[in-house]
């Protein structure tokens, strides 16, 4: 009776300090968001832009809540600049409570992108005499980290972490030079669709985009953005473990093996 007795008094605590944590955050607090940074270990072509614009992501997505005040990132880059301050990925406490002065936000939303890999799937088939087919199914996921910290103590205040995946299907057809001289390239992400026509052969006419290496393969800029959106999103919104969950108390509590 009395180890139950505890046991309720322990929960009703936790659940008065994490209301007082989230409390501020539920009165439409001034806050401004950090550039993201790369942790993700991607072998070539990643560059600040690709990671920077989950920013810019993070922003549209807290703007779209209305649960907050968002600083003008041009206006936050420039105080940052004229104080030397060129934060990226992390910030430590009495950095932030710096910014917070500097700055009259209540918090800091700072974040990086903590992973990128691909999957390919699918099938070929090639004739000597005719030439060959191939349809192959691309992958692309993205896992993105969130934080919040506190201005005035330094504290860090929640987390979370959310995941998104942009799939391409991309079929190639060609035929032997002795039928024809033509080779017909069909891309279709999940997001957009491209057709492409051409008389080059497919290493150079993949050397011809923006690429981005991940492991062995060769993926489109665009393919990596969708899937950063989409993880962006899932790191505010989803509805069990998502940055807007747990500061509304809905959050699940995550089982790790």
């Amino acid at each position: 009776m009395v180890k139950k007795i505890l046991m309720q008094v322990v929960l009703l605590v936790s659940v008065l300090i994490s209301s007082t944590c989230f409390a501020g955050l539920g009165n439409y607090p001034n806050i401004a968001v950090l550039n993201f940074g790369n942790k993700a270990n991607v072998s070539n072509g990643l560059t600040l832009d690709d990671t920077g614009i989950v920013t810019d992501y993070v922003i549209e997505g807290l703007l779209d809540s209305d649960m907050f005040s968002i600083m003008e990132r041009d206006q936050l880059q420039a105080v940052l600049s004229e104080h030397h301050l060129n934060l990226t990925g992390m910030v430590d406490p009495s950095t932030a409570v710096a910014i917070g002065k500097l700055t009259g936000v209540q918090y800091l939303v700072y974040g990086n992108v903590v992973g990128l890999s691909t999957k390919v799937t699918g099938v070929s088939y090639d004739n000597s005499v005719y030439g060959g087919i191939a349809n192959k199914q691309y992958s692309v996921t993205a896992n993105v980290t969130m934080r919040i910290i506190d201005v005035a103590t330094g504290r860090l205040i929640t987390a979370a972490h959310g995941q998104g995946t942009s799939t391409s299907t991309n079929s190639e057809f060609k035929l032997d030079k002795r039928v024809s001289q033509v080779l017909d390239v069909t891309t279709t992400t999940d997001d957009e669709s491209e057709r492409v026509t051409t008389n080059d052969t497919i290493e150079e006419e993949k050397g011809a985009l923006h690429t981005i290496k991940i492991g062995a393969e060769d993926v489109s800029q665009i393919q990596v953005h969708n899937a950063l959106h989409k993880a962006a999103l899932d790191t505010i919104y989803n509805k069990n473990f998502g940055l807007l969950a747990k500061i509304n108390g809905t959050a699940k509590v995550r089982k790790y093996r």
